[in-house]
């Protein structure tokens, strides 16, 4: 349709998942984690190097594949692939014509084997499966990749989406009160992608970039700052250098010049430490984000030349403020000795030391907030029981089609309390599929509602609790054809106010309602989280198959765990499997959810402690500046009596004064800021102000007190160190 519509599509290509992912050849099995049915013309969108094989014919016949390198190696080892005859669970052979290398760990949409389309559409006949008929827009199971000749061409092509639903599938589309968008997603931007389409995979959240990189900012702001502070705070050093060469006819610009030479250039010095610190960390960084940076990338022309120019600007910024301040110096003045620094110019370095405590006590509050909402949704009861649960996906099917019998042999076991099935691990996936649903007022009205696959078995060994109805019976035969269960949140989106129990419900496989396949809800349970704890919690559907599921739930008896896993790979042997298994403990898989949050609050503490770190390093170096200022003034203090402690005391107080201003202008900024986070979460911690809530205030106060303490230790072993100093020999030098 697309071709014939429209010419500014130069090829496309169809993807949809491959769900049977276990391949066996000559006996063995083996488990691929991704697969894709795909169009003959997939070569011609997407490039790939070829091992082995010939791009322009590899898809082009049925029961053919192309199978990646890593996976080739496996099945096949040094032996060539392309000829191989390899097998699904449903006992098709496809016939191995091509062999390419892995896919790049940066790439979004990741295969291990790609599976010709020509299969289906020869076992279906080509007329039916190319079909233009309406009904057959209404099966949406393929993402579709188009080429275009122009990158502009997308505009006309989506507004046509009245034009091709009035012409292809209102007939339809009317009868089931269905709606029809088309959408589209450039490809470079799928990754980042805000709409649905996101082709099967994970996407990247650009506001962590942003953030980050806002991070970044402000550290280097603390640093440039420091660099003024510093280098004005030493000026008296260079005062008669700045003399003397002004009456030898220096000009104020060239010792500007001269100056903002000298701060580039310990800003380029910087960027080379910076890049050798980036070579050291690049391995632990990647274990820890779980990304694979290499090391040439850090050397790409970009990457340099964006170093190079954000050292460059850094530097001329920085060493503005100190080259008009050192070259404005009159030598006159300075040669007399009578160069001093005015109350101005100590109140300007005063203000800088109080934009970086400002930074660090927002990044303080940032990272404790981010720390209390890990600890919450860590903590959150999920609404079933995860103790003592360890799942597998059982990866050999004629074991998965004896589920009952291992089941049955397990709980006999001393090491086993409990067994079920399912299509995934709670919280780990599940399917859309479109309903119709008995509604008071319009009939049988469609929906498309997440659909999760049990045994019969499930819902008691998950200990969730059911409000209204009954489990799942084994002795009922229409329980596994005409039996459906809904959540809470299905019962109040369906609108099913005083009673769900016995509404008719069937799953939409074709246009036509057939009444035999209408069932009916035999059960509400309590809200659970049947997906991540990111989301909120949706109407949601669950059905006892009539095919055997892939994931194995075992709830395993405390301390048992290695005679668990014995008895289970004994079971399954006895049950006739081949293929080997990993079994893991539930909360671990679950805290691969959380993953990003960890890395997030990891990241968040690092950035705190370097922004702590710079901010100390400012604040001692006008400390030192301002004590050494008052040296007369402290050693007259001491002449006439006044107590070490006293004068610590009296330096000390200046400072905490700045700080609790600092604390005062970040409460507000740290409160938007973290608010705004916040509501990317669908359930967060009671962080408001009103109505308020403890939670609230914890993170400022803890904030404040770690910037005073800061305060107080820096500056009041720099001052005791001052008021300690002979007098004496203080007023000789004076």
């Amino acid at each position: 349709m697309l071709a014939q519509e429209f010419p500014q599509v130069e090829r496309f290509v169809r993807l949809a998942s491959f769900r049977n992912n276990e391949l066996s050849y000559n006996g063995k099995k083996f488990e691929i984690t991704q697969g894709y049915w795909v169009d003959t013309t997939f070569f011609d969108v997407f490039n790939q190097q070829f091992i082995a094989g010939d791009p322009t014919n590899a898809l082009v016949q049925p029961n053919a594949v192309v199978l990646t390198e890593s996976i080739a190696n496996q099945m096949f080892g040094r032996s060539p692939a392309v000829g191989k005859t390899i097998t699904t669970p449903d006992n098709q052979n496809f016939t191995v014509t091509a062999v390419i290398r892995d896919l790049p760990k940066n790439t979004h949409t990741k295969f291990d084997a790609l599976f010709s389309l020509k299969t289906i559409e020869n076992r279906a006949g080509s007329n039916r499966f190319n079909s233009l008929n309406a009904e057959a827009f209404f099966s949406i199971n393929v993402y579709t990749f188009v080429l275009l000749r122009q990158p502009s061409d997308m505009d006309p092509i989506l507004a046509k989406n009245d034009y091709i639903y009035q012409k292809y599938m209102a007939s339809v589309g009317e009868k089931l009160n269905a709606k029809f968008r088309m959408e589209a997603q450039p490809l470079a931007e799928l990754h980042f992608s805000k709409k649905e389409l996101k082709a099967d995979e994970p996407v990247g959240n650009p506001k962590l970039i942003i953030l980050f990189a806002l991070v970044a900012l402000l550290i280097l702001v603390i640093a440039a700052i420091n660099y003024m502070n510093m280098a004005t705070a030493r000026s008296a050093n260079r005062a008669k250098e700045v003399g003397i060469r002004k009456v030898l006819g220096a000009q104020r610009s060239r010792l500007v010049l001269q100056f903002l030479a000298e701060s580039v250039i310990i800003s380029l010095a910087s960027l080379a430490l910076a890049y050798l610190a980036a070579e050291a960390i690049i391995d632990p960084l990647n274990t820890l984000t779980g990304k694979n940076i290499t090391r040439a990338e850090l050397y790409q022309p970009l990457v340099l030349g964006l170093s190079f120019a954000v050292a460059i600007f850094i530097g001329l910024v920085s060493g503005s403020y100190p080259a008009g301040y050192l070259s404005s110096f009159n030598p006159i003045e300075v040669l007399k000795g009578k160069a001093s620094t005015s109350s101005s110019k100590i109140l300007l370095r005063k203000l800088l030391v109080v934009v970086q405590f400002t930074i660090s006590v927002i990044m303080i509050i940032g990272t404790v907030v981010v720390s209390m909402q890990q600890s919450y949704i860590r903590n959150k009861n999920l609404g079933f029981d995860s103790n003592n649960l360890y799942v597998y996906r059982e990866t050999d099917t004629t074991a998965r089609k004896k589920t009952e019998f291992i089941r049955d042999q397990l709980l006999k076991t001393p090491y086993i309390e409990d067994f079920s099935s399912s299509v995934t691990p709670l919280g780990m996936g599940n399917d859309l599929r479109v309903y119709r649903v008995e509604q008071q007022a319009e009939g049988m009205k469609e929906f498309t509602i997440a659909t999760y696959y049990v045994d019969f078995d499930f819902l008691h060994m998950m200990k969730i609790p059911i409000l209204e109805g009954r489990q799942f019976e084994k002795g009922n035969a229409s329980d596994s054809t005409k039996a459906y269960i809904i959540n809470e949140a299905a019962a109040n989106f369906f609108q099913w106010n005083k009673t769900a129990l016995g509404r008719q419900i069937y799953i939409v496989n074709d246009i036509d309602a057939n009444s035999n396949k209408i069932g009916q809800v035999i059960a509400v349970v309590k809200n659970f989280h049947f997906q991540s704890v990111h989301n909120v919690i949706e109407p949601f559907i669950i059905i006892v198959p009539n095919f055997p599921l892939p994931n194995m739930n075992v709830r395993i008896k405390p301390g048992k765990e290695k005679e668990a896993y014995t008895a289970i790979e004994k079971v399954r042997k006895e049950a006739g499997a081949t293929t080997n298994i990993n079994i893991f403990p539930y909360k671990e898989r679950l805290n691969e959810d959380y993953a990003a949050e960890e890395k997030l609050g990891w990241l968040f503490r690092v950035f705190s402690l370097l922004t702590i770190f710079t901010s100390i390093l400012g604040l001692m170096g006008l400390t030192s500046y301002l004590t050494e200022q008052r040296t007369k003034e402290i050693s007259i203090r001491k002449v006439m009596g006044a107590e070490s402690w006293s004068i610590t005391k009296m330096l000390t107080l200046e400072y905490i004064k700045l700080v609790l201003l600092a604390d005062l202008i970040a409460w507000p900024i740290a409160y938007i800021a973290a608010t705004s986070w916040l509501q990317g979460y669908a359930y967060r911690i009671n962080f408001s102000i009103s109505p308020f809530h403890w939670q609230t205030l914890f993170p400022f106060l803890l904030a404040t007190l770690v910037s005073l303490v800061i305060a107080i230790v820096t500056v009041g072993w720099l001052a005791k160190k001052a008021a300690e100093t002979d007098p004496a020999f203080a007023l000789k030098q004076e």
